[in-house]
């Protein structure tokens, strides 16, 4: 078959659009594949990130949990519970002269009963 000259141009002109348009619809998808695995990297490590803080809370919870299991276990097997103000006592450390004349009479055979904040004589 013989094309003639304006049939074969157009024909080539629109080969040649085809050819450009197939490239840059290829740089297009190049380009957002790679945009998907830039964000598929960020994405795994804020993965990673939240796994982390995941196990810390989780050892957090556990550590309230065991604080919590404690003071129930205290409240119900052993009947404990927190005391009233009027019940709470202010113990004031012996000075370090009172301390060291407590130890030196406890070792000279002195029957003094060596305690952080009062003796018991």
């Amino acid at each position: 078959m013989i094309m003639n000259p304006l049939n074969r141009k157009a024909v080539t002109t629109v080969l040649m659009v085809a050819v450009c348009v197939s490239a840059l619809l290829t740089i297009y998808s190049v380009q957002a594949s790679r945009q998907s695995f830039s964000d598929l990297h960020a994405l795994k490590q804020a993965e990673g990130e939240l796994q982390r803080q995941w196990a810390q809370l989780l050892v957090e919870q556990g550590a309230w949990d065991s604080l919590s299991r404690i003071e129930r276990l205290a409240r119900s097997e052993f009947s404990l519970s927190e005391p009233k103000p009027d019940q709470i006592a202010l113990v004031r450390p012996a000075s370090p002269a009172q301390l060291s004349q407590r130890v030196s009479d406890a070792l000279n055979g002195g029957r003094q009963t060596i305690i952080a904040g009062s003796s018991n004589e």
